[in-house]
C-alpha cells in the first residue's frame, strides 16, 4: 500500500452515492483504505449514520436522484452536524 494512503486507515468514511453499481465499486475500493466505510444511497440514510457514528470524512455524489449533494453538505456544516 502506497504510504501516502496508509493515513487512511485511521478515518471514517461516509460515502453517498445513488448508482448502486458505482457505490458498491467504490465502497470496495474504499474499503481496503479506511478504518469503517458507510456507504448510503441518499441523504437521509446519510444523516441516520452520522446519528450513531463518529465520521472523518464523507464523499458525495453532487447530483443524487431527488437531492443535491453540494446542498447536504452545506445544509451540515451550517448546522454543524
Amino acid at each position: 500500500m502506497d504510504r501516502n494512503l496508509n493515513i487512511l486507515n485511521e478515518f471514517n468514511i461516509l460515502y453517498i452515492e445513488d448508482d448502486k453499481s458505482l457505490l458498491t465499486h467504490t465502497k470496495d475500493i474504499l474499503d481496503d483504505f479506511a478504518k469503517e466505510v458507510y456507504a448510503v444511497r441518499s441523504s437521509a440514510q446519510a444523516l441516520e449514520i452520522l446519528e450513531y457514528h463518529k465520521i472523518d470524512v464523507i464523499i458525495s455524489d453532487i447530483l443524487l436522484e431527488n437531492e443535491n449533494g453540494i446542498d447536504f453538505l452545506k445544509d451540515l456544516k451550517e448546522n454543524k452536524i
